[in-house]
């Protein structure tokens, strides 16, 4: 039996990386912000940034063989200018949200899958 692999990807995805098909795939950073890393227009249509993100962020969903974890805090530590960061809300990309939610399942953080 071989080695198990999985692929680990932080938001921000290169669209010159190497993402091979792996059994599991971890997407982590999956929020607003950070994947999108650009926000979203006064009009509300996409930019031609935001388009490329979103199809190299769909890329690396479809890596995934068998399992696909989409990773997002719902508070982060912004880092300031005296170092301490503070705790800011944050909300999950709206490539997450625009998924067919009958291919979700949702894991909160005191469960496991």
């Amino acid at each position: 039996m071989g080695k198990p692999t999985c692929t680990v990807l932080r938001g921000g995805i290169d669209g010159n990386a190497d993402l091979l098909p792996d059994p599991v795939v971890f997407v982590i950073g999956c929020e607003e912000g950070l994947l999108p890393h650009v926000g979203p227009t006064a009009v509300g249509r996409p930019t031609p940034a935001e388009d490329e993100e979103r199809r190299l962020a769909y890329v690396a969903f479809s890596r995934s063989q068998v399992l696909l974890y989409l990773v997002y805090c719902q508070a982060r530590r912004l880092p300031t200018e005296t170092g301490v960061g503070r705790l800011e809300p944050r909300r999950p990309s709206r490539f997450l949200i625009a998924l067919p939610p009958n291919l979700i399942e949702r894991v909160d953080r005191n469960r496991v899958a």
